[in-house]
């Protein structure tokens, strides 16, 4: 119940001050705790952060409208009232932008800061976002979703202390390709300058900077034909990246995401790069049953099952129909479970964003995805968030002429169309 999870995320962070042993992301919390002046109030709103729900849709405005009465009625400062009422209105904020959005778009992170509006404000948003996550459990507070909020905290910090991401994009671009030049002084100068010369600003801004080696070395041996699939470990955050490099084409993404979903994976996010001289360079991020591929022999047949796919050897229907994927691949939704698609044209002055809320299962994402590259849509973004047993598919997309789709009547096309191949 709301009363029962406002009180023990009350607890996580009381836990903050009084545990003795401390992890070491519990311990970073504990630091910004620490630095939090008006701690009565954090923890005020803490306990009435889902105080709007039960009273129909859009509980965190309805409770925003309760909570400056009661603030109003028991007589708290003015800025008090307003920073409390901020909270509870925006305290589902920080996890929809980290999960959702694309955290490398510099205009969503001066969005975010000039929202949030000043650094008190992040920290204590910070704190009960991480609170309320935590106490749902670990299905929801994941490692995954723990990196993504700390990254776009960081980030609208960055920008509320220095304005760090204020300057011209030109400039932010060229500084950048300094900096990647910079990393790859250990590669032969010539190999350095070409993968430069093929990638664009996008991808210099967005890739990590610990994968940019590995993306020049990859790219570097590609014949241009052959698919190349790396597999990269990550034990920590629980997850395994999966580097592709093939030539580019319409409905790759979705041939990569149906061949990973008939092997069970779950696919959290993938990012799509394409060189000059159109060769993509596409990353997915899985994990198997909550845990990465290290040591797991199903890695391997994964692999095998990609580059067979990327050769044409065989097809993401072949391998759904085979014995092995059908412990995977349930059962489409059931009509009454309600879906939504919701586009978004406000978010990225490049691309149309567009969030599919449903109920999770194999092989969802490849059906949206091949429906997508039906309609002549190219996906640049994919980032997929998910709770229980539901789950809201993010695509920053283009249209078939390069733009945003602005139009009405394509938008339903589009709707009408996911929902027919989602089952809803």
């Amino acid at each position: 119940t709301v009363d029962i999870h406002s009180i023990r995320c009350a607890s996580v962070l009381a836990g903050l001050e009084t545990s003795a042993a401390r992890t070491e992301e519990e311990e970073g919390f504990h630091r910004i705790h620490a630095t939090v002046q008006n701690r009565g109030l954090l923890h005020l709103a803490i306990l009435f952060h889902d105080i709007g729900k039960g009273t129909g849709h859009g509980h965190s405005r309805i409770g925003a409208e309760i909570v400056a009465r009661i603030g109003a009625r028991w007589g708290l400062p003015e800025r008090d009232v307003s920073d409390l009422v901020f909270l509870v209105e925006q305290h589902l904020l920080m996890a929809h932008v980290s999960q959702r959005r694309d955290l490398h778009d510099i205009e969503l992170i001066l969005y975010f800061a000039d929202t949030v509006g000043t650094v008190s404000r992040l920290d204590q948003l910070y704190l009960l976002t991480y609170a309320d996550m935590k106490e749902v459990g670990p299905e929801i507070w994941t490692t995954w979703k723990a990196m993504l909020l700390a990254e776009l905290y960081e980030k609208g910090r960055n920008v509320l202390e220095q304005g760090a991401l204020k300057r011209p994009f030109e400039e932010r671009a060229h500084r950048r390709r300094e900096q990647v030049r910079e990393m790859l002084q250990g590669e032969p100068r010539e190999t350095a300058e070409r993968f430069l010369a093929r990638m664009d600003d996008r991808y210099l801004l967005a890739a990590p900077d610990g994968r940019f080696i590995e993306h020049c070395r990859t790219l570097a041996v590609f014949d241009g034909k052959t698919p190349i699939v790396v597999p990269i470990d990550s034990p920590e955050s629980g997850t395994t990246e999966f580097l592709v490099l093939c030539p580019d084409e319409r409905g790759l993404f979705a041939k990569i995401a149906g061949t990973l979903s008939a092997n069970g994976l779950n696919i959290l996010n993938a990012s799509i790069a394409t060189t000059v001289d159109a060769v993509a360079l596409d990353t997915f991020y899985v994990n198997y049953r909550g845990k990465s591929l290290q040591g797991d022999p199903k890695k391997e047949r994964v692999i095998a099952d990609l580059s067979r796919v990327l050769r044409g050897e065989t097809t993401v229907e072949a391998l759904m129909a085979e014995p092995r994927a059908g412990k995977y691949v349930r059962d489409r939704i059931p009509r009454y479970r309600p879906t939504r698609v919701v586009f978004d044209n406000s978010v990225s002055s490049r691309f149309t964003v567009v969030d599919i809320f449903t109920y999770d299962r194999i092989g969802l994402l490849y059906d949206i995805t091949s429906t997508l590259t039906a309609l002549g849509i190219d996906i640049a973004l994919s980032k997929i968030s998910t709770k229980a047993d539901q789950v809201a598919d993010v695509f920053y997309i283009v249209d078939r002429d390069g733009g945003k789709i602005t139009s009405l009547e394509r938008q339903e096309e589009i709707r009408r169309a996911l929902l027919a191949s989602i089952g809803a």
